[in-house]
């Protein structure tokens, strides 16, 4: 089994499930956005729940290599250096990489019905809090497990308002690094300060 060609075909599922929804994830519109013959998909993947659940698999991979590539777990970083990495991450997931961010919103609705997909992608979700946990530590923050979880879920809050939201207002990179600064601040304030 070629691994290049499963990442082709579940990378075009992604692409696909971004554009369309899940409704438009069929073997055959796979085949095409991957440029490959017809068949191919569905020489991999007999069913669609298989080729849905390679394309979770692949959206967790890339998720996983991404986290690695930030270096966040590998080295203390300053809060000035964590809010650059948070803001970059933001830029680069509502203009590069939106496909992937959109179809991981429908599949994780689709996950609340498919408990095994769910828990890979919670299992990905949980490598990041753990991985931003250690980071907060690193600065003193005094509870960095819980300030993890809703530091990331503000990330994901702003993602899913500027991939989706009605105002359709995009965020510039200035406001994005302003948005983690204030985010890095709020994760790291003492408080008892309070």
């Amino acid at each position: 089994m070629s691994t290049e060609r499963l990442s082709a075909i579940a990378d075009a599922g992604l692409r696909l499930i971004a554009r369309e929804g899940l409704r438009g994830l069929t073997h055959r519109a796979v085949d095409a956005e991957a440029g490959l013959p017809v068949g191919s998909t569905s020489y991999y993947f007999r069913k669609r729940d298989d080729l849905v659940t390679a394309c979770v698999r692949r959206l967790v991979e890339i998720d996983l290599l991404e986290i690695a590539a930030t270096g966040i777990a590998d080295r203390v970083m300053t809060a000035e250096q964590l809010a650059d990495m948070g803001a970059d991450l933001m830029w680069h997931w509502i203009t590069v990489d939106a496909h992937r961010h959109l179809a991981r919103y429908e599949l994780l609705l689709h996950s609340r019905r498919r408990p095994e997909l769910a828990a890979e992608l919670v299992d990905a979700g949980d490598r990041l809090r753990v991985a931003i946990a250690a980071m907060l530590q690193a600065q003193n923050c005094a509870q960095p497990a819980s300030t993890a979880a809703w530091f990331v879920s503000c990330i994901d809050g702003v993602v899913l308002d500027q991939l989706t939201g009605p105002g359709q207002r995009r965020m510039s990179r200035s406001d994005l690094r302003a948005f983690a600064t204030a985010l890095v601040r709020a994760a790291l304030a003492d408080p008892d300060d309070s």
